[in-house]
């Protein structure tokens, strides 16, 4: 993949006017997982709102489940063996976040340097290189290269954004 852009033609518009492009299969939409992933006010609600997507999303009648997850409460107790497993991945979520809050850290110095040398926000040949490299760190431990690139994507577009709220957008033709 040397070479190739992991982006789709929209990315050439500054990320403080396009949002985030959905015509990539590398970039995720924020919109989409702010709403799919927005804490629930009221639970019912929220499992009825999911509901709906998942329906939308697989054009299933309604009343009918997609088969790969619940619908609603679960009707049986949770086995141990799964209530375990279910554990460490909330572990593990609570690690992802500790390690994004010290890349937030990270990027509030880049957000420095780039102020105090006046540079712009976004730099699409770095981006590419760490997509590409990720894509390969990925495979070497085993993990779907599209899953890593997917997962980085959305944190370079969320920590632009922040980027883009300090700085002002990029000028145009950047």
């Amino acid at each position: 993949m040397p070479g190739m852009s992991l982006r789709s033609s929209s990315a050439d518009t500054p990320p403080s006017t396009m949002g985030i492009s959905t015509a990539s299969p590398v970039r995720l939409s924020v919109t989409v997982m702010e709403s799919v992933t927005a804490p629930p006010r009221g639970e019912s609600r929220w499992l009825e709102l999911l509901a709906s997507y998942r329906r939308a999303r697989f054009r299933l009648p309604t009343g009918a489940g997609c088969g790969c997850c619940q619908d609603g409460p679960m009707s049986e107790p949770t086995p141990p063996e799964l209530a375990e497993i279910r554990r460490q991945i909330d572990a593990v979520d609570v690690e992802l976040v500790d390690l994004l809050a010290r890349r937030q850290r990270l990027v509030g110095q880049v957000v420095t340097f780039k102020r105090t040398h006046h540079l712009g926000v976004v730099d699409r040949h770095r981006e590419d290189e760490m997509l590409v490299a990720i894509g390969e760190t990925a495979r070497e431990r085993g993990l779907d290269p599209r899953v890593a690139q997917q997962v980085l994507r959305t944190i370079i577009d969320g920590f632009t954004l922040l980027e883009v709220e300090e700085l002002g957008p990029d000028p145009e033709g950047q």
